[in-house]
């Protein structure tokens, strides 16, 4: 319950039909932290084997002031 972490939107793949998160909103109350992680391109799906979405994700908070880089890894979908 510290962390809550919503998807705001999907991407689905075109070459998989795999369905990923491709928003999400990071809150941690103890700290003040509010933020959006977007993807910087919705096509950053890795096709191996185990198929799975990892990339780069721009940070922001929710008024869009901090700004940021981050990176993002998602398999099971």
């Amino acid at each position: 319950g510290e962390v809550v972490l919503a998807e705001q939107s999907h991407w689905t793949s075109p070459v998989s039909g795999a369905t990923y998160p491709a928003r999400w909103r990071v809150r941690v109350a103890a700290h003040g932290l509010d933020l959006v992680l977007e993807p910087r391109l919705a096509a950053q799906e890795w096709h191996t084997r185990l198929r799975y979405w990892e990339g780069a994700v721009t940070v922001a908070d929710a008024a869009g002031t901090a700004r940021g880089l981050g990176y993002v890894e998602m398999t099971g979908y």
